[in-house]
């Protein structure tokens, strides 16, 4: 029997517990990169004691965990295609608790940086966490199961701001640290609960081990596998690992991944993955710049001093944006008003549109600094759970790993940005942000729909040659 019939089978029959326990337990995931996506500029205004007191140090608190992310990025998140996705998730969650809790014991500016970059490379990991679910869920319902991932990563950007709003005044940045450290250990814990993705399994030829996986499966959902064996339909098994050995074998390995993602047939839209996720993280980490320190101090960078329930109602609306998504990222039948495609070129304009009108101070800027974000959270979301779908399992994460690589540059440029000019801002920040969303729209049209297709299959380039001129 094939996985995609076996799965179909065990969620027919079953309880549906296991898709429950893998969402929220991946959802964490999410929730820890939020985290740390969202407490750096908090970190850049309040770390006066290291000395940090200057614009490009603040900007370099703010992008250095970024910086690590963009290595780990390179290096880390491609191990996912060689020694799978939970064994990675499992070892990189371990290194991020630790590193944040030598964050939150720095003694310099340098070591901070140090242990925030180490803190990044090891954090890279947490997109791997969405390849690893939809790998585990059937195309019927494969959209709004990711897209409850996403709910994970606007939960975190709510709570780092609540916390920061308990923590901050009371034990500082290094009480801070330490309570996320917290949050990180106990992120581990519930990945013991987890298999290794019977499909990655399958594309290593390790068969039995994929059957023992979805036996796994279908246990946690109180039913029993439909079959003993499963039919291994990979055409391409374990072709990142045949024939390297050597002590650059995973070196090696990870460049022919990268080098797959440049064949003919994909060349084009891996450019325009590569341009959208560079623009919308830029887009992404310029608003929560904008959010937590322009519109809070009006300009003024040098104080840890933030109107925190102001901040942690803004960050409400990725809450919002994530939710808004759910009844349509899955229809196709709605046209530019439904599926991957729609749920981001939609909210990636009506974010540009709603970003100058912030700028401008056009009524009320609270609540287009509301709309703005609930609208990238809506896209962003939507380019996150459609990216694992673009790729075939045998280098899907390290297609994970190229778009991140676009990224962490767009989230390693917004600082600098931002800070750029301190006395006009608002404005300037605002025009930025709506500039990048454009750029994001853009890159979106060069991308195929793949709402409703299976993992691997080829109705999605087929689907895609159809809708080219």
């Amino acid at each position: 029997m094939e996985l995609e019939d076996a799965y179909e089978q065990i969620y027919k029959k079953g309880t549906g517990w296991w898709t429950v326990c893998c969402t929220c337990i991946l959802s964490m995931q999410s929730l820890i990169g939020a985290l740390e996506s969202n407490v750096s500029p908090l970190l850049a205004a309040c770390t006066v004691d290291l000395g940090v007191t200057t614009s490009v140090q603040r900007a370099n608190i703010n992008s250095v965990a970024s910086m690590g992310m963009l290595f780990g990025t390179l290096l880390l998140v491609p191990l996912a295609d060689i020694v799978g996705r939970w064994r990675l998730l499992f070892w990189s969650s371990m290194g991020t608790a630790l590193f944040a809790f030598a964050s939150s014991a720095a003694q310099s500016y340098l070591q901070l940086l140090l242990f925030r970059a180490a803190l990044g490379f090891t954090a890279s990991s947490w997109p791997v966490a969405i390849d690893l679910l939809e790998e585990y869920v059937t195309p019927e319902s494969r959209g709004a199961i990711s897209s409850l991932v996403n709910l994970g990563w606007s939960t975190g950007a709510v709570l780092v701001n609540l916390v920061a709003w308990w923590l901050l005044p009371n034990f500082g940045w290094r009480g801070l640290l330490f309570f996320l450290a917290v949050v990180y250990v106990l992120n581990v814990l519930p990945l013991l609960f987890l298999v290794e993705s019977p499909r990655w399994l399958l594309s290593q030829g390790r068969d039995e081990d994929a059957m023992d996986a979805v036996n796994f499966i279908a246990s946690v959902n109180g039913t029993s596998a439909p079959c003993r064996k499963l039919m291994n339909t990979s055409s391409e098994s374990h072709s990142l690992q045949d024939g390297e050995t050597g002590n650059f074998k995973f070196v090696t390995q990870i460049w022919n991944g990268f080098r797959s993602l440049l064949r003919l047939e994909d060349r084009n839209m891996t450019m325009c993955v590569g341009g959208l996720w560079l623009f919308w993280n830029m887009a992404y980490q310029a608003v929560v710049i904008i959010d937590d320190s322009v519109l809070d101090n009006e300009g003024h960078f040098s104080t840890c001093s933030f109107n925190y329930g102001s901040i942690a109602l803004l960050s409400t609306s990725e809450t919002v944006g994530a939710l808004m998504v759910l009844p349509f990222i899955d229809r196709v039948d709605l046209g530019w008003l439904g599926g991957r495609r729609g749920m981001q070129v939609v909210p990636y304009v009506l974010g540009a549109v709603t970003a100058i009108l912030c700028g401008l101070q056009f009524f009320n800027v609270w609540t287009f600094a509301f709309l703005t974000r609930a609208a990238i959270s809506a896209g962003t979301g939507t380019s996150v759970s459609q990216l694992p779908e673009l790729y075939n399992t045998k280098y899907r994460a390290t297609a994970t790993s190229a778009a991140n690589l676009f990224g962490m540059l767009g989230s390693i440029l917004a600082p600098y940005v931002i800070y750029a000019d301190s006395a006009e801002q608002f404005f300037w920040g605002n025009l930025v942000l709506s500039l990048t969303l454009l750029a994001s729209t853009a890159f979106v049209l060069g991308i195929p729909e793949t709402a409703q297709t299976q993992l691997d299959g080829t109705e999605l380039r087929k689907g895609f040659q159809k809708s080219e001129p």
